[in-house]
This record gives structure tokens, C-alpha cells and sequence, in this order.
């Protein structure tokens, strides 16, 4: 309605002249409207800390759950609950210094200060496997995670944990990476990110720092003692500050061996899963029928006998069985490729333990077990799925994550070698070639927009509509250019109206944006009116110019309360692109419409509306993070499918991936190396 009164009010004084129009009236009421925009810009809302933290401990609660689940197929009444046994280095204090998974949110709040470092034990000899992959340490990280924000959400005392994937660390300080994870991820405006961070009530739970370089030892130089270092610099004022860690145990000891580990730490180590323990997972996960039950009898008897056997000696394949399914992992592989709907029999378990080739086997038959096998128990439907296909497109993304592990770095950015975002998957087809040609879209849809420009702009164009026509077109390139490198999806929010905060913040936050433009095109036009370009003097140029500021101020304040950051954070990793369609749907629609209305008062209504269009076209689809991945998709047709996230999300159904912020990752990090690296001949 405002913008409907401006454009009618100015055709109207185009038409008929500026007689009737009061100087200062016209003077008073400007002045007014800026004095009622500043009032509002400095009164914005002040946020209560305790109140910010408990919401975004909610949203935690919520979204690590979920993850949680995930990891345990679904089913979380069978999580194993793994021993620790935990080292105190430095001046950490703590009651414990063993426990179960259960105790572990007790344990820490326990420790003074609250800096934890998890890691496995390593594989006996024989195992299959080196090192303590598959110990559960992610699993661990999101107990924690789960058990400490419920308490910050009962309103108790303590910071709320953020799991962060340490292949996302983009260099530079710990606050810094938080205040981009609270921001993007968990959705919290950038005044209560600061807020958040200068109370220090967040706790970083940094996930995965063996998986910062492809050297099984890192020391000195490394990513990994980088990001160490950082860690070291953490501060809660003068003390070290908390923070958790997650790292295999012999890349950790490389760290500690070339003096970068973190110091002042509690080292957390878990214990292998004991036969008894297996035993149970197995007979809960595939053995609670009487066909499982008989099926597995030989593995479970070869892994626990009980003591009515009188078994006193195991047999080799026994012992070699033990020792190859001794963490959640390997029992959680064991239990997919083995199950009932794959025709396997278990009993094949203890001849591939025996003869030293049961990791690779059920890595290797992994995703089509997965695909075929009945969900677990509480787990959603498995979807239907190609085994082949499917086995081809995530082969190509683990070559493709395997390929940055060493540090690559596109834009200033270093390339995760774990996460799977959508908006950032560009690289993978050439990333010169992909923003070139998406530079290339944008530069013909500015060439439209001067297309049209031309065509509305009524014979011989005067020289202050040509230069609004140079400012329109330079501020389109700025807007394509502004965050070009790797664009950000903006997703679509109603903001809250009905409620008195609600308004206030939607009015402080569109006030400055309003504020602006209007002031520019008031100083503008009166500029253009003071050099004689415009008949009608200083008073007329000023209006003509706040007025067409004031119409593309409303629009942008318009688009940035619809775009603004929701506190809701983003579960499902497909969902961001979807918002940014929508939200350049939106963000063209209204741009489009005011420059239609603008340059209606100087032009026939049909060439206003190509201008319209053309303008809205390059506003709304130029610099977006849906135009990259769109022009993406089309030149990787013939190795990814058109609806990527689409095919993502059934993986993660069919527990081949896990949801991890704004992307995917693998189920675990030996599934990706299997397929990024060729087999042996």
C-alpha cells in the first residue's frame, strides 16, 4: 500500500506538476521519517542470555537425537554401553577416573576445567583392522552432547555443547568457527551468536580430528596440530577453556609425541566391547526370533558360551571372531550383512574370521546388505534403492572427499574431506569451469536486464533516468558479485507478527534498510536537480529520488525480513536449496515489481514490465547458491542423479549416510576410505 501511494503520488506530480506541494511540509515530514527510523534502529531489542542459551539447547536436544538414533540404525534401545577409563594431564581435576557411557555427562560436569580429549583402544593383533576405528567416539561425543544440553534446557547451569565436524574448520580461531556454526547451522542471529559466545555458554565439541590429514601420524605442521594450537589458545578468561574432543588413539599419540596435543585435558579411553556385551547387541539386533535366534546360535555361542558348555579352550576362529567384532561399528556391519533378508548365513562369520578376511568382506557387501536388508527396530522404511547405482554415485563422492583430505583449498576455502553439503559440492566438476559458467548466466541476464532497460527508457532518455539506470545495473552487479565464491542459501521466514516482540524486532530489523536508500535517492536526486538536469528544482529532485528510494528500500526491507535467519535449525540438509528457490523467487518478485512500478511512471506499461522482469531475473537468480548447484547438476548428469538430495536422504534412510549440520557424511569413516580407494589386485 505504500509503495502503491508513492508511485501514484509522483505520476501524479509528473503529470501535473509540483505547485501544490509545500517545501516544508515536504522538508518537515523527511526529517521526521528519519528521526522515527533512527529512534527505532537504537531502540532494538536487547536478548537475555540464559533465555537465547535454553532455546538453542532445545534445538540441540532435538537435532542430536536425531543423529543419535541414526547412528544405532534406529534402534537406540540397543546402544552398547562402552567403558571409559580417563588419564587427568595438566591441572584437571575430576572425582573418576573410570565409568560407563551412562556416567559420562556425571563424569564431566565432574572435571575442572571441562576439557576432554575421547579416544579408542586400540585393535589386538589379528583383528582385521588397525587402530581404534569403530570404537564409538562419535557416539560417545553425542551422549554428552544429548545429556548436557537436556540439563542447560531444565535450566541447569552449564554451557550447551555444539558438535562440530573438525574437516569443516576453516583456520582461525575457535570463536570465530562457533559463531559461523551458531550462525549457519543453528540458525541464531549474529547478535545472539556474540551474546552467546561472550557469556561463554557454549561448549565446542569438536568431532573428528584424525580426519584433518591423510598422514596416520600427524605432528608438527599439520592440520591437525593447527587446530590444536587453537585449542590451546581457547580461553575462559584467564583459565583454559572446556571444550571436547574427539581423535583415534594413534594419531592422538603422533600429536602428543610431537608436543601439539591439546593440553591441560582428561584423555578418555574407551575399552573395547567384551564378548558378553556383543553377545547381547547381536541377540537384541537379529537373534530376538526363533529362526534368528537359530541362524546365529554359532556365532553367539563362538563369541559368549555359556557356562553350561564347559568350554574352557576357544577354537581359532572363535578367538579371531571376538577379536574382529569387538566394537559398535564392526557388530553394526556384521548385523547388516548378515541379515536375515540377505540369505547369508551367519555361521560364514567365524570361517572369514578364521582366515583373516572378514573386515573387507562386510565393508565390500555393505551398501547392498544395507539396501536390502528390513529396517530395524524404531528405524523409518528403506527406500528403494539400486544397489549398483547406488554403490557407483557414493563411490564417487568418497574419490571426491578423499581427494581433499590433504588440505585442497577452492575460493580461500579449505575443502571438507568429510561433509557432503549440497551448495558446496561444486568443486567436484572443475571449480574454475562451474563459476565461470555461472558468471557467465549471470552476465546474460544482466545483458537482458540492459535489454529492457533500453526498451522502457521513452525516446531520447534523459541524463537522470539514464544514471538511475547506471545505478540500477551496477547494484545488480554487486548483488551477483557480493558472497560470489560460495554462496550461502537464504531460506524463506515469515517473521513472528502476533506478538508485540515480534513487531518491534521486524521493525527494527527493516528500519535501517528503509532508512537508507531513501536518504541516497533524496541526496541523489537533489544533486541531479541542483546541476540542472531536472526543470522542476531541489525540492522535486529530492522527491522524485526519495520517493524511487523509498520504493526499493521497502522492498529490500521486505526481502530482509523474509530472509533473516530462522532459530530454527535445519535438520534436513535438501531443505536449504529448496529455501533459496524460494527465497529468490520471492527476492525477484518484489525487486521485479518495483522496478516495473518505477519505471512505469516513464514508460509504457509493457516496457516497464520487461524491465521488470529482466531486473527481477538477475536480483533474484544472480550470486545464488540454487543457480551454482543448479548449473552443477547439469554438468554432472552422467555421474550424480538430477535429484541429489533426493538420493542422499535414502541413503541416510538406509543407514549408508548420517545427517551432520547443513550436509551428509558416510556412516563412518572406513566405509568412506573403502570406496575411495581402489581394492588391491
Amino acid at each position: 500500500m505504500l509503495l502503491s501511494g508513492v508511485v501514484l503520488s509522483v505520476r501524479s506530480a509528473l503529470d501535473k506538476g509540483w505547485g501544490d506541494v509545500d517545501p516544508g511540509g515536504l522538508a518537515v515530514a523527511s526529517v521526521g521519517l528519519a528521526v522515527a527510523l533512527v529512534g527505532l534502529w537504537t531502540a532494538r531489542r536487547r536478548y537475555d542470555p540464559a533465555e537465547v542459551a535454553a532455546g538453542l539447547a532445545r534445538s540441540v536436544v532435538r537435532v542430536e537425537q536425531e543423529a543419535f538414533a541414526q547412528l544405532l540404525g534406529g534402534d537406540v534401545s540397543g546402544v552398547i554401553d562402552l567403558s571409559f577409563t580417563a588419564d587427568m594431564t595438566g591441572r584437571v581435576r575430576g572425582a573418576a577416573t573410570t565409568g560407563r557411557l551412562e556416567d559420562l555427562v556425571s563424569f564431566y560436569r565432574g572435571l575442572t576445567p571441562g576439557r576432554v580429549v575421547v579416544t579408542g583402544t586400540p585393535a589386538p593383533p589379528g583383528a582385521g583392522a588397525v587402530g581404534d576405528a569403530g570404537a564409538g567416539k562419535t557416539l560417545t561425543a553425542l551422549a554428552l552432547v544429548i545429556g548436557l544440553a537436556r540439563a542447560r534446557a531444565d535450566g541447569e547451569a552449564v554451557q550447551v555443547p555444539v558438535r562440530l565436524t573438525a574437516t569443516s574448520w576453516p583456520g582461525g580461531t575457535i570463536e570465530d568457527w562457533l559463531a559461523r556454526e551458531l550462525e549457519q547451522t543453528w540458525k541464531q542471529q549474529r547478535a545472539q551468536a556474540r551474546l552467546l559466545l561472550e557469556a561463554q555458554l557454549v561448549l565446542p565439541v569438536i568431532d573428528g580430528v584424525d580426519e584433518l590429514d591423510q598422514d596416520d601420524a600427524p605432528g608438527p605442521g599439520s592440520r591437525a596440530a593447527e587446530l590444536m594450537a587453537e585449542v590451546n589458545r581457547y580461553r575462559l578468561g584467564t583459565a583454559p577453556a572446556p571444550v571436547v574432543l574427539t581423535c583415534r588413539r594413534l594419531q592422538y599419540e603422533a600429536l602428543e609425541h610431537g608436543q601439539v596435543s591439546a593440553r591441560t585435558v582428561a584423555l578418555v579411553q574407551l575399552e573395547r566391547v567384551s564378548p558378553a556385551q556383543a553377545r547381547a547387541f547381536l541377540e537384541h539386533r537379529v537373534a530376538d526370533t526363533v529362526v534368528g535366534r537359530a541362524a546365529w546360535q554359532p556365532v553367539l555361542d563362538a563369541l559368549d558360551p555359556p557356562a553350561s558348555a564347559g568350554v574352557t579352550v576357544l577354537r581359532p576362529e572363535a578367538a579371531a571372531l571376538r577379536r574382529a567384532l569387538d566394537t559398535p561399528w564392526r557388530l553394526t556391519l556384521a548385523a547388516t550383512v548378515y541379515h536375515p533378508a540377505t540369505g547369508r548365513q551367519p555361521a560364514d562369520l567365524l570361517t572369514r574370521a578364521g582366515d583373516g578376511t572378514l573386515h573387507h568382506h562386510l565393508l565390500a557387501h555393505y551398501i547392498d546388505a544395507a539396501v536390502t536388508a528390513a529396517p530395524g527396530p524404531g528405524a523409518a522404511a528403506v527406500p528403494a534403492l539400486d544397489p549398483v547405482k547406488t554403490y557407483l554415485v557414493l563411490t564417487v563422492l568418497a574419490r571426491y572427499l578423499h581427494a581433499n583430505a590433504a588440505g585442497r583449498t577452492e575460493q580461500g576455502r579449505v575443502l571438507s574431506s568429510s561433509d557432503l553439503v549440497l551448495h558446496d559440492l561444486w568443486p567436484l566438476a572443475g571449480a574454475r569451469y562451474i563459476r565461470s559458467q555461472d558468471a557467465l548466466l549471470t552476465a546474460l541476464l544482466n545483458c537482458g536486464a540492459w535489454s529492457a532497460f533500453s526498451w522502457a527508457l521513452p525516446g531520447q532518455p534523459s541524463k537522470p533516468w539514464t544514471a538511475l539506470t547506471v545505478v540500477l545495473l551496477l547494484a545488480m552487479a554487486l548483488w551477483c558479485a557480493v558472497g560470489h565464491a560460495w554462496p550461502v542459501p537464504r531460506s524463506l521466514r515469515l517473521p513472528h507478527l502476533n506478538t508485540f516482540a515480534g513487531l518491534r524486532n521486524t521493525a527494527q530489523e527493516a528500519a535501517i534498510t528503509v532508512l537508507v536508500p531513501t536518504l541516497v535517492g533524496a541526496v541523489l536526486g537533489a544533486l541531479f536537480a541542483a546541476q540542472g538536469k531536472m526543470r522542476s528544482g531541489v525540492l522535486a529532485g529530492m522527491g522524485y529520488g526519495s520517493a524511487v528510494g523509498l520504493a526499493y528500500g521497502v522492498a529490500l526491507a521486505l526481502i530482509g525480513c523474509l530472509t533473516a535467519n530462522s532459530q530454527v535449525p535445519r535438520t534436513d540438509p535438501g531443505s536449504l536449496l529448496r529455501g533459496d528457490l524460494a527465497a529468490a523467487l520471492t527476492t525477484g518478485a518484489l525487486l521485479g515489481t518495483t522496478t516495473w512500478l518505477v519505471y512505469g511512471l516513464i514508460a509504457d506499461p509493457v516496457a516497464a514490465l520487461a524491465t521488470g522482469l529482466a531486473s527481477g531475473l538477475v536480483f533474484g537468480f544472480g550470486g545464488r547458491a540454487w543457480t551454482r548447484y543448479t548449473v552443477f547438476r547439469l554438468h554432472i548428469l552422467r555421474l550424480l542423479p538430477w535429484r541429489l538430495a533426493g538420493f542422499l536422504r535414502q541413503c541416510q534412510q538406509a543407514g549408508l549416510l548420517r545427517t551432520a549440520g547443513p550436509g551428509w557424511q558416510f556412516r563412518h569413516r572406513e566405509l568412506q576410505e573403502h570406496l575411495a580407494t581402489p581394492p588391491p589386485p
